[in-house]
Order: C-alpha cells, then sequence, then structure tokens
C-alpha cells in the first residue's frame, strides 16, 4: 500500500471514500467539509444524533454531497478531552475495519483537529495500517485487503507544515507495518519459522528499512563463544542464528 501526506483541501481529493472524524457530542461539522453539501448534510445529522462521535463508530453518509471522493465515512473520536494518540490508533482501526472488507484502489483519511498533530498523525496511521491485516493467515481469501493507496489529508488551516506532516505519517507508516510484521511472526507455527527462515525475514525487512544487518551462523556463534544459545540450540534439529542490527541514522 502507497501511503502518501497531502495538504491539498480535503473536499478536493479525488478516492473512492473521503474519512472525517468526529468527537463525541460535537454539532457543527468539521472543517474540512466548509461549504460543502457534505458538511451541511453532515451538520444536520451531528444535530438530531443521527451520527455520533463515540470513539470506534463509523458511519457512512452517501449520496451528492459535493466531494470529489465517491463517498463520506465518519469516524468518532470519542470525547474531545480524552483524546490522544491511544484513541486516535483505535480511530484509525475502526476506518480500516470499516472500508478494508474488499478491495479499494484509494482512501482519503482527514486527520482530526489537535494541538498534537505530529503524534496523532502518527497514531492514526498506525491504526490504519494494523486495522487492514487480519487474523487469516491461512485463508485462501483475505478477510481484509490494504488500499491501494492511503492519503493523509491535513485539516485546513492545520498547524502541520508539509515536511512535519510527511515525517508524522512515515513514522506510523514504519510502525504500523513493524507491528503487522511482528504479530505475523509470532502467529507463525513454530515449524515454519525455524532460526534461519527467520533470520532471513528479519534481514529482508531491516534491509528494506535501511538497517544495517548481520547473520550469525552456527560457525560464526562458536567463534563468538555464545556457549548458552549453543546449549539450548543443541537440543533442536535446526542450526541456531543471531541476528544483529545496527542503525546509525539520526533521529
Amino acid at each position: 500500500m502507497r501511503v502518501v501526506s497531502t495538504l491539498q483541501a480535503p473536499a478536493a481529493l479525488e478516492a473512492a471514500w473521503l474519512c472525517v472524524g468526529v468527537y463525541d457530542g460535537q454539532t457543527d461539522p468539521p472543517p474540512a467539509l466548509a461549504g460543502t453539501e457534505a458538511g451541511r448534510r453532515l451538520g444536520s445529522l451531528l444535530a438530531t444524533k443521527e451520527v455520533a462521535g463515540g470513539l470506534g463508530e463509523t458511519t457512512p453518509v452517501l449520496g451528492a454531497l459535493g466531494l470529489a471522493a465517491g463517498s463520506l465515512l465518519v469516524f468518532g473520536l470519542g470525547q474531545r478531552e480524552k483524546f490522544g494518540a491511544g484513541p486516535a490508533f483505535d480511530a484509525g482501526v475502526a476506518v480500516a475495519k470499516k472500508l478494508a472488507g474488499k478491495p479499494r484502489e484509494r482512501v482519503a483519511v482527514v486527520l482530526p483537529e489537535t494541538d498534537d498533530a505530529a503524534a496523532i498523525a502518527s497514531a492514526l496511521v498506525q491504526g490504519l495500517i494494523v486495522g487492514m491485516r487480519g487474523p487469516d493467515l491461512r485463508k485462501a481469501e483475505p478477510a481484509r485487503h490494504p488500499f491501494g493507496e492511503l492519503l493523509v489529508a491535513a485539516p485546513p488551516g492545520g498547524p502541520l507544515a508539509a515536511e512535519a506532516l510527511t515525517a508524522a505519517v512515515r513514522r506510523g507508516e514504519v510502525i504500523g507495518e513493524a507491528i503487522n510484521l511482528a504479530r505475523e511472526l509470532a502467529n507463525l507455527p513454530p515449524a515454519e519459522k525455524p532460526p534461519a527462515r527467520l533470520a532471513e525475514r528479519v534481514r529482508a525487512a531491516a534491509t528494506a528499512a535501511g538497517l544495517g544487518v548481520e547473520v550469525w551462523d552456527l560457525d560464526r556463534l562458536r567463534q563468538e563463544r555464545f556457549g548458552g544459545l549453543l546449549g539450548v540450540a543443541a537440543g533442536s534439529a535446526e542450526p541456531p542464528a543471531f541476528v544483529v542490527l545496527r542503525y546509525q541514522g539520526g533521529g
């Protein structure tokens, strides 16, 4: 899945779905929909409590909405005073579960208005990526499908400049993918992840992330005198492996 950040006006984003968040008890539509039929429609639904902002709630709004996107999904952020990285992650998971049930070429998500914009952007993207992966390692057809492209849009007049938004979204993408990889490896049966094979999966992921990687085999472990590890490995038919990761970048 391609993850892209943008400062373009949310109403002009071309996507299958435009997703906007609302807080619990909110009565006005978010500024991202200002001046659109979608904003007027959502404002009416909020005023009559047909749409609520409870954390984890998702409500599709269909029809002619004056948006470049095909449809609108409203997702709940929970109580404004309690909103933070944790609820943002949960909201992202809820959106992903709602829309990832079938393949979608492009989905746009508007970041909520908040003071801690970078942390919220990162957490929301993490939740979106984690929510697209279901517990279906053994299914012929996956229950959830990553979007072809995920557009992450800043709210109009938000505090994040383009560079800061890109960095926050990228951080969320990396952490989200790392969570999915860790869950996949943890859920694999032991017979499918002997040390050498597991080490190669780690090598591939680390190399793609720009990390230095070194895999020590049995001979190297003997040379380095890793007696404890060698003692444990002696009880297995599979040879041991040890992975050394090096990060020499900044940040």
